[in-house]
């Protein structure tokens, strides 16, 4: 029986979730700075599953520094935003980073 939830996760739980059969979607972090998901966007697909793209935005870091108290998620993102140095040339970060998630 197939379940019409979607499951939400990375990892080898969401590698579970794709091979299980129970579920119709899928949700997986998936971004610009956060591309540890792409095999596995594939292999749903392949399944015909739907897909979600969580955090499409990689928490708009390119916003402005964090703080002290910022969660280590976030500042993780903006080491790799940062480390990246996207030449976006004269569209905004927010436009790349929809455009980016739209395309997958």
């Amino acid at each position: 029986m197939r379940v019409t939830a979607a499951y939400s996760g990375d990892g080898e739980p969401l590698d579970w979730a794709i091979a299980s059969g129970q579920f119709g979607s899928v949700q997986m972090s998936l971004n610009l700075v956060d591309q540890s998901a792409v095999d596995a966007l594939g292999r749903a697909q392949q399944r015909g599953l739907g897909v979600i793209a969580k955090r499409a935005l990689a928490n708009a870091v390119w916003r402005g520094p964090g703080g002290p108290d910022e969660d280590p998620a976030v500042s993780e993102y903006r080491k790799r935003w940062n480390a990246l140095a996207y030449d976006l040339g004269r569209l905004a970060a927010e436009e790349v980073a929809l455009r980016f998630a739209a395309h997958l």
